[in-house]
C-alpha cells in the first residue's frame, strides 16, 4: 500500500540517521519502526500471546530427602508429629 505521511522534523531526522547507521533503505527503516511501535502500543491478542510460564525458585533440599516420594515424606513428618505429641502428653 502506498501512502503519504507528514512527519515532524525530529522524526524525519531520526529516520535519516537510522538509514545512515543501518544502511537500510528508508522504507525498511520505517516499516521496522512501525512494527516495533505498534507491538508496544497494541497488546497481543490471545492467539499471539506467549504462553504463561511459571517462575521457579530453588528452595534447597535437605540431604536424605527424596522429593520423588512426597507422600511418603508427608507421612513420615506426620508420624513424627504424632510421636512428639504422645511423648509430651497432648
Amino acid at each position: 500500500m502506498k501512502t503519504t505521511l507528514n512527519l515532524e522534523d525530529d522524526l524525519s531526522e531520526k529516520l535519516a540517521s537510522a538509514t545512515q547507521k543501518t544502511g537500510l533503505p528508508l522504507e525498511e527503516v520505517v516499516q521496522r519502526a512501525l512494527r516495533l511501535g505498534l507491538e508496544k502500543m497494541i497488546p497481543p491478542t490471545p492467539a499471539t500471546a506467549r504462553p504463561y510460564q511459571q517462575r521457579t525458585f530453588d528452595l534447597g533440599v535437605r540431604p536424605g530427602i527424596n522429593l520423588d516420594k512426597a507422600l511418603a515424606l508427608a507421612a513420615e513428618i506426620e508420624d513424627e508429629e504424632i510421636i512428639t505429641r504422645q511423648a509430651s502428653g497432648q
